[in-house]
This record gives structure tokens, C-alpha cells and sequence, in this order.
């Protein structure tokens, strides 16, 4: 309650210091001697509105509503991101009065708006099913009767990872990175291969790409490289690698010799680079597998049965 004496001249009179979004009764009594009047209207703390007009006799009283914005706006809003998918909003209560919250999620470019009405004293929600690599408004309005007061904002979501990466040999020695696109929406791919720490690629890929290679001129046979696909969207991303071995190159020299008549001797160089683990000889007569004999000299005998 406040009470408040102003001068006979006083035709407008501003009150301060009350609770935001509240609906008060504002009643301006007239003095004369011992003898009173009164009006009395309703009025809700609220951006400013047209005056209210009362008339008696030859008086007019004119109410000036408070020019506070109310109900007062959710603040410290801020988002937690579980997944590319899955975000929370939070935000700090409104001071004042409120009759409820009322949070709204819209795309640009597409069709989806959800919203939900919260009662007064909610703090959070959380909304799933989101799109990958999309960006989203979020705003939090805050209701009392017919005002309201809304902040908001702009967030986007993380890419998704691309899937069932492959890194594989090819026959001219090559290796070959395919991969299965993320869901939702990306700008574009950044590759990059690995011997070990030390960085061999980096290089940007189309977002249509699907397959990339990396020429074996560059590559040293016989050796493990890891393969990282960034995909990036909105300034964010989300990485997958996998890893793959170049084939060994081949022997080199390789010839054969009689032993003795029942005996074969085979003997070869190492390749001049790339690393190896050892070597498979295999003997075939026609169309049939003799033998199959792991070695890991550079030569051996094979004796008949």
C-alpha cells in the first residue's frame, strides 16, 4: 500500500518502486475543506499506454502508468548443448509478477516452430529431435495478463560426424577414404592424413564428396596412415578417422635355382622402400597350390615331397 499528498496544481504524478507485471488500484482523492471525492481505476505496471481519462464535473483526472517494461524479461539466458541434437535453455526468473513463460524454438528456412508454456517459476527446458548443423532462435517471453516482455537467442546446433569411414589400399598404391555422409545440414569437409604425428594432407573437400585419395606418390609403401574427416558448419565441428595401410611394394631380383633334383632355391632383394612385416612364398604346380611358406629371409629352399 502507498499513499502519496500532491499539490492542488498537480495534474500528473508518476509512482515508483512497484513490483513489475502487478495489477494495482490507483485511486486519486480530491480534497476541499472536510469534504472528499474520489476515482478509483485499475492499472497494471507496464510500458507506457494511452492516459486514462475521468471526468466530474468540470475536473479532469488524467492517470500516467508506469513506464517500466513489465513484465520484466528473463535474463542470463544460456544453452547447454547434450548433442547435435539435444540442447537445454536456461535462464534466470523474471522478477515481478507473471501469470507464465511462454518459450518458442523457430528455424530459419523451414517450417518448425515449437512452443511451450511453462508456469512462472521454470528456469529451464529442454527440446530433442534437432537438426544437426542448424541454426535455431530461441525466445523466452514472459506473460502477464495481455503484456508480455521477451528476450531471445541465436544458436546452432553441431554437425554430425561422418560415418563408416574405409581406408583402404588400391592396386596402383594408393589409399581410398570413403565414408557415409552425417544427417541434418554441413557447409563442407576438411581431410587430413597422418604418418604417425606428423601431418601429410590437410585440404578441403566438397560437402557432395563421398570418396577421396590419396596418391601413393606421396606415400611410402607398406605403412599405417590415419585418415581424420572434419565436417565443419557455423563455425563448428565434428570429427571421425579410421586408419589404413598402403601395400608393401614388391621384391625385387626375384629368381630361382635348381638345388638338386628334388629341391628348388629362391632368391630376391627387398623393394628399395616401404616397410614390411615379411614375406609369403607360394609354389604352384599348373593350376594347384604346392605350398604357402611365410619367410623372412631373402632366401629359401623348398624341398619336394
Amino acid at each position: 500500500m502507498k499513499s502519496e499528498t500532491v499539490e492542488s496544481t498537480t495534474t500528473r504524478h508518476t509512482l515508483v518502486d512497484l513490483t513489475p507485471g502487478r495489477l494495482y488500484n490507483v485511486t486519486v482523492v480530491t480534497e476541499a475543506g472536510d469534504l472528499k471525492n474520489s476515482r478509483t481505476v485499475e492499472a497494471r505496471t507496464g510500458r507506457e499506454r494511452e492516459r486514462q481519462r475521468r471526468e466530474e464535473g468540470n475536473k479532469e483526472y488524467v492517470l500516467y502508468l508506469s513506464l517500466f517494461p513489465v513484465p520484466a524479461p528473463a535474463s542470463n539466458i544460456s544453452v547447454e548443448f547434450r548433442n547435435s541434437t539435444i540442447l537445454s535453455l536456461s535462464w534466470q526468473r523474471p522478477t515481478g509478477d507473471l501469470d507464465a513463460l511462454v518459450v518458442a524454438l523457430s528455424t530459419n528456412g523451414t517450417s518448425r516452430r515449437e512452443t511451450t508454456t511453462l508456469p512462472p517459476n521454470a528456469t529451464e527446458v529442454t527440446f530433442d529431435r534437432l537438426t544437426p548443423g542448424s541454426t535455431y532462435r530461441l525466445a523466452v517471453t514472459s506473460r502477464s495478463a495481455e503484456l508480455t516482455s521477451q528476450s531471445e537467442i541465436s544458436v546452432s546446433t553441431a554437425p554430425a560426424a561422418a560415418a563408416l569411414l574405409s581406408l583402404s589400399p588400391s592396386s596402383s598404391g594408393d589409399l581410398v577414404l570413403t565414408w557415409t555422409p552425417p544427417p541434418g545440414h554441413w557447409e563442407r569437409y576438411r581431410l587430413s592424413l597422418f604418418d604417425g604425428l606428423q601431418q601429410l594432407v590437410d585440404t578441403g573437400v566438397d560437402r557432395e564428396a563421398e570418396t577421396f585419395v590419396f596418391h601413393g606418390t606421396d606415400l611410402t609403401p607398406g605403412r599405417t596412415y590415419r585418415a581424420l574427416l572434419t565436417v565443419e558448419s557455423n563455425g563448428l565441428e565434428a570429427e571421425s578417422s579410421c586408419e589404413g595401410s598402403t601395400a608393401p611394394a614388391a621384391v625385387t631380383n626375384l629368381h630361382i635355382r635348381h638345388s638338386d633334383e628334388t629341391s628348388l632355391s629362391a632368391m630376391w632383394s627387398h623393394a628399395p622402400s616401404g616397410s614390411r612385416d615379411g614375406y609369403f612364398l607360394t609354389i604352384r604346380h599348373g593350376n594347384r597350390q604346392m605350398k604357402n611358406i611365410r619367410v623372412i629371409n631373402l632366401s629359401v629352399i623348398y624341398r619336394g615331397d
